[in-house]
This record gives C-alpha cells, structure tokens and sequence, in this order.
C-alpha cells in the first residue's frame, strides 16, 4: 500500500528529541480580557491582585487589592502553593475554597470569578502559548494590538498611573484620505500600506508603549510616563517616517500621510484620593485624542494636534 506520510517542510530539522525540555512553572489566564495570557512562575513570591503593584493584576472589583499568592516552596524545585491573603470574595482551586494548598499540574484556581490555571510547560507549550496569545491580542495585518485588546492595556497602563503619579500620553492617528489609496490601487495595495504603517509605529515607539490598531486606518499609541513635549516628539517622528516612506507593492508605489492628536492624563491629576474608573477613563482619553486628530485634519491634514485643554507642552 503506498506511504500516505506527509513530510512537513523543515521537519527534519527538529528531531523528536528536542521536543519538550525542560518544563517552565507558570499560570495561564483561561478567561477575562486577558484570556491566554502566559505568567512565568520565575519569582519566590507570585502575588494576584487588581493593583498595579501585584504581580498578576486582574483589574475587577471582584478581586481584592492583594487577592492570593503562589509561594515556591522550596528554592530550587516546583513545588508551589496557593495562598488566600484575607481577600473578600475567597480563592478557589478545582471548586473548593481554600486558604492554602499545594497545586498539581492542571489545578484550576478561581480569583473573583475569572480562572488562572497552573502548568508546567516545556518549550514547545511555551511556543505554542506564544502563537495562541499572538492569535488573540494581535492584529495580524499591522502586527499590533486589537482594539479589545489596547483598551484592556491601556486600562492596565492607567491603574499604574493612578499608583505611581505618572504622566500617561495618548495618541490617536489616522491615515489622510486612504479611501481613495484602496479606490484607485485596490485593497491588497491598500492592505500592504497598513502592514507597513504598523511596522513604521513600532520603529518609532518603545517596547514598554502600548500600540493598537482602532479600527479601519485609524491606531492609538498610549505613552506611559510620557509628558506631552516628548509625547509631541514621538508624534512627529511617526508622521515624519510615513509622509517620507514609500509604500510599494507589486510595482505600484504611493505615498500616504497622517492626522494626529495627543491627550495627557496625570500629574496631579493622577494624585486624587478617589479610585478612578479605568475603563471610562480610557474611553474618555480616546474620546480627547480622537477631537484633537479632528482638529489636525480640518487645519490640513499630515500634522499634530494637542487637545485643546492642554494648557502647556
């Protein structure tokens, strides 16, 4: 009978004996916003709570400042418990309530109704959470975050805001009358523009920034500890390298600019007593940055907008 095998391309290259490994100790968030998201158990003391000085920060009002902690139990091996640190809503492995107890591989614990599970993953779990966390957050085509996903990390950039009294810049831009770019030269040219659109914002930005696509040609760059002088700078450079970049794709070259708007949030701003409200905060900055992108495009387009209640750069 003959063979039916497929060999994968680059097969041989990986032989069996190299699959698996040594084995990484880590929680994988199995719900929530954050659904997928992978936390190395790399440190003593692994502590889960909705502030942004904890390790693992689930921002719910269900969960507790300081919820639980995951304790290795002895240097060197992977040994871990979970503990309850007097949270209100209790913590939960496989069901039971439990104030402390020693996690097996597969344990589900449960912290304000959201699902953190325990693993021991070797390298090839580890790439394969890797795609699957790249599946769900990233927007493939301009290789940055979705927009569930930015608003999410922009809520997670404001709570450490509000803790430590940083300055938090946003940045909203839009691609200049790209509508005509995907009417005369096609979607696939057009497609080929917002790849490399992302590409160019994430050379002028840092790692630590939060960068994602809005919607449509519109994306949102949030700045933290960043104060508009410097927030502007960054601005310019992203629209100075599209206006100057050559978009090419099948021999058909274009061009294309951007509108931008900047709002800052903290100072002293960020100093009051009162817990803010994260997720209408992030909504509001989007809200100002969006005003002032508006702004840019009725002076001219191809420019930058601070919004009209910063008072000073």
């Amino acid at each position: 009978m003959e063979d039916l095998t497929i060999q994968l391309p680059g097969a041989e290259s990986e032989p069996a004996a190299q699959v698996g490994g040594a084995r990484v100790p880590a929680i994988i968030l199995y719900d929530g916003d954050e659904i997928g998201g992978l936390h190395s158990l790399t440190k003593g003391d692994t502590v889960i709570g909705r502030t942004a000085g904890c390790d693992i920060v689930i921002p719910e009002s269900r969960v507790s400042r300081r919820h639980a902690i995951i304790r290795r139990m002895t240097e060197g091996e992977d040994r871990f418990e979970v503990g309850d640190l007097g949270s209100t809503n209790g913590t939960f492995v496989d069901g039971d309530r439990v104030g402390r107890l020693m996690l097996v591989r597969g344990s589900k614990v449960a912290i304000g109704g959201r699902i953190l599970k325990f693993e021991m993953l070797d390298k090839t779990d580890l790439a394969y959470q890797s795609r699957i966390v790249q599946m769900i957050h990233l927007d493939e085509l301009p290789g940055l975050l979705t927009k569930r996903s930015l608003f999410r990390a922009l809520e997670m950039e404001l709570i450490r805001t509000e803790r430590y009294h940083h300055p938090l810049s946003v940045l909203m831009m839009d691609l200049d009358h790209f509508k005509q770019v995907n009417d005369t030269h096609g979607h696939l040219v057009g497609s080929h523009c917002l790849s490399e659109v992302g590409a160019l914002i994430r050379e002028a930005t840092r790692v630590t920034d939060v960068s994602g696509r809005y919607g449509g040609e519109e994306f949102v760059v949030a700045m933290p500890e960043t104060r508009v002088a410097n927030a502007a700078e960054v601005a310019e450079r992203i629209r100075s390298s599209i206006a100057r970049h050559d978009f090419l794709v099948y021999n058909v070259k274009t061009k294309v600019t951007v509108s931008q708007g900047i709002t800052v949030f903290g100072g002293e701003v960020a100093a009051q007593t009162e817990p803010i409200n994260v997720k209408a905060l992030a909504a509001e900055l989007i809200r100002e940055a969006d005003e002032a992108m508006y702004r840019a495009k009725e002076e001219g387009r191809n420019r930058v907008c601070l919004h009209k209640d910063i008072k000073r750069p």
